[in-house]
């Protein structure tokens, strides 16, 4: 797949001028074919944003971590209210219980930490320190969430 030669030619053989047309290439069939909302969209998105890191063009790097972030936020927004709506009795009212801000964590949280560091170093390399800062305490409170629930 265009997605397994992106990685060849970015983590195997460091071509990353040909790892970045094979994304791109990939990037065009996923959204053709799955949708722009698609997690294997956010996945290849990511994998472009790491290869324009490792080659210090930050502002590209941001954008594909921006664009991966949107996604995996839009997953996480549908898998909350499915996951609400599961939690509704018989008279449709949300259980209080449900309401507890600990009681759900998306599968998209993991990813969604570690795209925020990246995103956050790349920021702080073009000087949006800020916006940089506020990436990496999100990070950190979605590492602390997901560590409370495997350790509760």
């Amino acid at each position: 797949t265009l997605t397994c030669l992106g990685y060849c030619h970015d983590s195997k053989l460091s071509e990353y001028d040909k790892s970045l047309k094979a994304y791109r290439e990939s990037l065009s069939l996923y959204i053709r074919h799955v949708g722009r909302f698609h997690r294997m969209v956010s996945n290849t998105l990511h994998n472009m944003g790491n290869i324009h890191a490792e080659l210090k063009q930050w502002s590209e790097a941001s954008s594909c971590y921006r664009q991966s972030l949107a996604i995996l936020k839009r997953k996480e927004e549908q898998e909350r209210s499915t996951w609400l709506q599961s939690k509704r009795n018989e008279t449709g009212d949300i259980s209080p219980e449900s309401l507890d801000p600990h009681a759900f964590v998306s599968s998209m949280n993991e990813d969604i930490a570690f795209t925020l560091q990246c995103l956050g170093s790349s920021l702080a390399e073009v000087g949006e320190f800020d916006v940089s800062i506020a990436c990496f305490q999100e990070s950190i409170e979605r590492m602390k969430k997901d560590d409370d629930n495997v350790n509760p």
